[in-house]
């Protein structure tokens, strides 16, 4: 079975996506899950923009929080699936001649 994992810090308890090239931070029911070899280049990615924020003087202090970022695994029950993606799977099974309950 495949294995899921999401880009947690631990201080925050925030979790980090990317979309487009953009980083987001969210929470756990917003965030996105990968694999783990896209979990771990979403978790450099994440490391080098709090490095460079960390770095920058125009960023004031408070908003320069330590972050213990790590990857976390999850179990596949514990990813939310919206209504759209099920609405869209069920779409193109129909469209691609699959049997409705299938």
């Amino acid at each position: 079975m495949m294995k899921l994992y999401m880009v947690w810090d631990e201080i925050s308890n925030s979790y980090y996506s990317e979309v487009a090239g953009v980083t987001r931070e969210e929470d756990k029911d917003n965030a996105y899950v990968y694999d783990k070899q896209h979990a771990i280049e979403v978790l450099k990615d994440v490391l080098m923009m709090k490095r460079a924020i960390q770095k920058a003087p125009d960023i004031p202090e408070d908003l320069k929080m330590p972050a213990n970022l790590m990857l976390k695994e999850v179990p596949i029950d514990d990813v939310p699936i919206s209504d759209y993606i099920i609405n869209k799977t069920w779409e193109n099974k129909i469209r691609h001649g699959y049997p409705f309950m299938q």
